[in-house]
């Protein structure tokens, strides 16, 4: 069973995931680089996570909603 679940990326898609498994009584903790999308979903419970390496370490599972492969490479690959 999945205890910790990590989103990278909390825009409009990540964010709601995010939100929707806070709802949902999942443990989550988000990440993104905008202060306003990490805001707006703490709002609703979730909890966000202080730098990659923090979310990885505390995750069962990574979600990635990235507009661009760049960005996945970038966040996989650093």
């Amino acid at each position: 069973m999945v205890r910790q679940v990590g989103v990278i990326g909390l825009g409009n898609m990540g964010g709601n995931m995010a939100i929707t498994l806070a709802r949902k009584g999942v443990a989550v903790t988000g990440l993104d680089p905008s202060s306003a999308a990490c805001e707006r979903v703490a709002a609703q419970g979730v909890a966000i996570a202080g730098d990659l390496a923090a979310q990885a370490a505390g995750s069962d599972v990574i979600v990635l909603s990235l507009p661009k492969a760049e960005h996945v490479e970038a966040v996989c690959l650093g």
